[in-house]
């Protein structure tokens, strides 16, 4: 038996450790499509809502509630329709920021 749970804390901890690692590609592939969205690219809103969602869910598993937050409600946010000006870039960047802070609250150790 603790075997099991000491097995299952592994597969947690290096689930956790995967989703840390991968938060700067995570973060780029985030500022791509908020790129695209800005220029009023064709399905960029979509494909972002479609990265946020993925964030979350991914984030969900691997115990990052804050990251898996703040990417819920900017996929809602971005699934509302709003426009790419000023004021949605703005809001886009400071989830970005947000995004950055939460996963550096949750270092590889």
């Amino acid at each position: 038996m603790m075997n099991a749970t000491a097995n299952q804390a592994n597969l947690r901890r290096q689930s956790h450790l995967d989703c840390v690692a991968k938060a700067p590609e995570h973060l780029a592939e985030l500022r791509r499509a908020i790129a695209s969205f800005g220029r009023d690219a064709a399905g960029a809103a979509g494909s972002l809502k479609e990265l946020l969602l993925g964030l979350a869910a991914s984030a969900g598993s691997c115990g990052l509630a804050e990251v898996k937050a703040i990417a819920r409600e900017a996929a809602v946010w971005i699934g509302s329709g709003p426009a790419p000006d000023e004021p949605a870039m703005t809001r886009l960047e400071r989830m970005i920021t947000a995004l950055e802070a939460a996963f550096a609250r949750r270092p590889l150790s």
